[in-house]
């Protein structure tokens, strides 16, 4: 995944949490959610929900939209990076009511 940017959960981790001197299970208890589940972010395996966007912004900072964007981002690149090979072509309505695909 070269030149895509970083899961949000990873900065969580490494530059919030583990410079606080905290675990990941002392995060998880002050931000009111299980272990199991921070883990999974910190881990790079599950997104940064609006919901916890917004518990991390009350607890540790960084601003809920902040976290929120990162995750938008980190998964408009992985989805691009998925499709980048399907084919897909773009159409628009044409005189008729009808589509028709517009030429790159």
């Amino acid at each position: 995944m070269r030149g895509s940017p970083r899961h949000p959960g990873e900065s969580l981790r490494e530059d919030w949490i583990l410079p606080l001197g905290l675990t990941v299970a002392q995060a998880a208890e002050r931000l009111g959610i299980g272990e199991a589940e921070l883990q999974s972010v910190c881990d790079c395996r599950s997104p940064i929900t609006p919901e916890l966007a917004v518990r991390i912004d009350r607890v540790l900072g960084g601003g809920d939209d902040t976290w929120l964007a990162l995750q938008s981002g980190y998964s408009l690149a992985m989805a691009r990076e998925r499709l980048a090979d399907v084919p897909l072509s773009r159409y628009q309505a044409d005189e008729s009511g009808g589509l028709a695909e517009v030429a790159d």
